[in-house]
């Protein structure tokens, strides 16, 4: 499959000069993490699927800009006669990678981006996000102390053994398991729990999100809006309709105590149809938001719902033909894998 799949890659990113001016497409990226060659090896969060390289993120722009008008996300939702491709970018969670990294490049080719805050992050530093602290058992070496914590913390897991004979594996994947089904309460108590463990065996773990400060320097840039992803990052289809809007109003909230104006769209954690309900787009409705922007591949179309709009997420393993490949012809590709 993975070479029929590179092939396919290939061949649509050598059509891709017949391809573009096919059809002129409006369409979202969804990034999260940039990384430089050094922070890939050094970064105990680093996540492949999740992190662009900061070579490749160059390359993905500048062939974008060769042929597509960059957008906002108000311009892109409106119908327009334009004869070019349409195309804005957004940045999910928050890291402070989005700004060290990202911003030179989108100044340097003027691409406005809205970026979307999980402001818990931001408010407290020491607060770790369930998949950071997953990337981290995965990435960091075992200690003595590290593992006699991890196996006191395993036997009070229910969960199974079998799925896995490597303790850091078994407890990502519990880890993953609570925070994306539920019990909520089961979840956070576990979050907490490795938390202290990872901390109890001497390291000092801060996040890598903006801080207050880089997220309103961000804000200050002509070329960044920032929005509403949640105060904590929930699988909101978990939470009833008043933790729901308490989670939308917080991160609101927040954004202007820091003296940011909230972009009126928002992007919902994980962005998959099983990660927001119904009540979910009646509240952002209720609280004056355009829209809002999911994880479902897709163009942007007349019939696009606006709280449902889709957006290609960037897998940081995509080579430029891959990423030419998604983008000019995704849904198809996609049809083609599944019936292969």
């Amino acid at each position: 499959m993975s070479r029929l799949k590179a092939s396919l890659d290939s061949l649509v990113a050598r059509l891709s000069p017949c391809l573009i001016p096919l059809k002129k497409r409006r369409l979202i990226l969804c990034y999260h993490r940039l990384a430089d060659i050094a922070a890939q090896h050094s970064n105990p969060f680093y996540n492949v699927t999740l992190t662009t390289p900061i070579k490749n993120f160059e390359q993905q722009i500048r062939w974008l800009s060769s042929f597509c008008r960059f957008t906002t996300l108000d311009q892109l939702h409106q119908p327009n006669n334009s004869q070019q491709w349409q195309v804005a970018i957004t940045f999910d969670d928050g890291y402070r990678d989005n700004l060290t990294l990202g911003l030179p490049i989108l100044e340097q080719y003027q691409v406005p981006i809205t970026l979307f805050s999980a402001t818990a992050y931001t408010e407290d530093p020491e607060l770790i996000p369930w998949w950071d602290i997953c990337n981290y058992l995965m990435n960091v070496p075992t200690t003595p102390a590290l593992q006699q914590a991890l196996t006191t913390l395993s036997t009070g897991l229910d969960f199974p053994t079998s799925v896995h004979s490597d303790l850091h594996i078994r407890l990502s994947l519990a880890l993953q398991k609570l925070n994306t089904q539920g019990p909520q309460h089961k979840a956070q108590a576990l979050n907490q729990q490795l938390l202290a463990a990872l901390n109890n065996t001497g390291a000092t773990l801060n996040n890598d999100m903006l801080s207050c400060a880089e997220l309103q320097a961000f804000a200050a840039s002509p070329w960044v809006d920032i929005g509403a992803h949640t105060h904590t990052h929930p699988n909101m289809a978990l939470l009833t309709g008043a933790q729901q809007q308490s989670e939308l109003v917080a991160s609101l909230n927040c954004l202007k105590q820091w003296g940011i104006t909230p972009s009126a769209w928002f992007a919902y954690p994980f962005g998959k149809r099983r990660n927001y309900t119904d009540e979910t787009l009646s509240l952002l409705s209720s609280l004056g938001l355009k829209g809002a922007l999911t994880t479902d591949s897709g163009y942007i179309t007349a019939q696009s719902n606006a709280y449902r709009l889709p957006r290609f997420s960037i897998d940081g393993r995509w080579s430029l033909p891959s990423f030419k490949a998604r983008l000019l012809a995704g849904p198809f590709l996609k049809s083609l894998q599944k019936a292969a």
